[in-house]
């Protein structure tokens, strides 16, 4: 396997964002819109770095062997409950080489060790068996199933799964 890191995102990553994040086969694993509108890794980038700044979100660039690869971030950053959700997504390329897997343990090192943080919470949906892999294989335990109300995937089962220090 090659080498997998993390940095923050980057104004220059937008073109990336958009071409991976605009593939049907992305789209239909996480909340990004399909269609991915025009500009949207533009616009996204910009909300990322934003975010940072506030320190509500910390969005990274998962790279491997130092090319972009796809999007990990923590949001809804609660410093003082000590939580945060993690969302994540691959460009299809890169599907299959334990490259997610990777870089979710790097950032749930990020959120326990340079925030601070105790618990992460993910939500993916059931059918998206590789995601579910991913957070077990980083140690995360499954705590409820549940319908998705609204929304993209509105009556899909949703398994929401949380990681403790």
């Amino acid at each position: 396997m090659g080498t997998i890191s993390l940095r923050f995102v980057e104004k220059d990553d937008a073109s990336f964002v958009q071409k991976y994040a605009s593939s049907y086969d992305v789209a239909k694993t996480c909340l990004l819109p399909h269609p991915y509108p025009k500009n949207g890794g533009e616009h996204w980038v910009h909300f990322a770095l934003e975010n940072i700044n506030n320190e509500k979100a910390f969005s990274f660039a998962i790279l491997y062997e130092g090319s972009f690869a796809g999007v990990i971030s923590l949001t809804n950053v609660d410093k003082d409950l000590g939580m945060s959700n993690l969302g994540y997504w691959i460009g299809t390329p890169y599907w299959n080489n334990g490259i997610c897997t990777h870089a979710v343990s790097k950032a749930v090192e990020f959120a326990f060790k340079e925030l601070g943080l105790s618990q992460i919470n993910a939500e993916c949906l059931e059918k998206n068996q590789a995601s579910i892999k991913v957070l077990l294989n980083n140690g995360f335990m499954k705590v409820k199933e549940f319908i998705l109300e609204d929304g993209k995937f509105i009556g899909e089962k949703c398994v929401l799964y949380r990681l403790s220090q």
